[in-house]
């Protein structure tokens, strides 16, 4: 019985297993550690096209003017953007944007020569983490 009772002992204080170790003592295990998430920015656009309706050859300039937001977690910039037309010219901030502050883009059409149906696209580059560009569209009409 006496050995019953120190094989108890032994057990409940721990004897037979290994001594501690720096790798042991580590209360965190994979299961419990918190991965953090790396802050990046993102960025959401109010729409991502806009139509200018129909427009007199040779007259003014339309704008359309885009709302964008920072919906990530680190600061938004616009790098560069990229037109489709020598047709649009393209306005947007130049300093970086905070987590959950909005900006605009405004992409202006010229009428310039041409008439008919028009679909020209303008890529917004910007520090985002995947690379790619985000398209906005501007459509229309041009008449005589």
């Amino acid at each position: 019985m006496s050995t019953l009772l120190a094989a108890a002992a032994a057990l409940l204080l721990g004897a037979g297993t290994p001594p501690a170790t720096p790798e042991t003592t580590n209360r965190e295990t994979p299961q419990s550690s918190v991965t953090r998430q790396a802050e990046v920015p993102a960025i959401s656009f109010d729409r991502m096209e806009h139509d200018l309706g129909t427009l007199r050859l040779r007259s003014k300039p339309q704008t359309a003017v885009f709302t964008f937001t920072n919906t990530g977690s680190a600061p938004l910039a616009i790098l560069r953007t990229e037109r489709s037309c020598d047709c649009l010219s393209v306005k947007y901030p130049r300093k970086p944007l905070l987590p959950g502050e909005s900006g605009t883009l405004e992409i202006t059409y010229t009428p310039k020569k041409g008439t008919g149906a028009f679909a020209n696209n303008v890529k917004i580059y910007t520090n985002t983490p995947d690379g790619r560009p985000d398209l906005l569209f501007i459509r229309g009409n041009v008449v005589k």
